[in-house]
């Protein structure tokens, strides 16, 4: 398993906030090994999630999931190795 850096640019919903804060405290199981958000002057947030897995695809698939993304959001996922 390596860890990949997924990040997420759009306006987070409450519901998705409380999501990432809980991939944050490992409450969505050991995939999901941290989370920061910023929040950008237009008022939407850049979403950086460190998620374990086998490859850059399915580390993508997990937040995409989690998040219930659309295909048309998910296309906008950026996966990069982590540390």
């Amino acid at each position: 398993m390596s860890e990949f850096v997924v990040t997420v640019h759009r306006n987070f919903t409450t519901a998705e906030q409380d999501k990432l804060a809980a991939a944050s405290a490992g409450g969505l199981g050991p995939a999901f090994t941290g989370y920061r958000g910023e929040n950008t002057e237009a008022g939407d947030t850049i979403a950086t999630i460190h998620v374990t897995a086998e490859t850059d695809e399915q580390a993508r698939d997990r937040v995409v999931d989690v998040l219930d993304l659309s295909a048309a959001e998910a296309a906008q996922v950026q996966v990069r190795p982590g540390r």
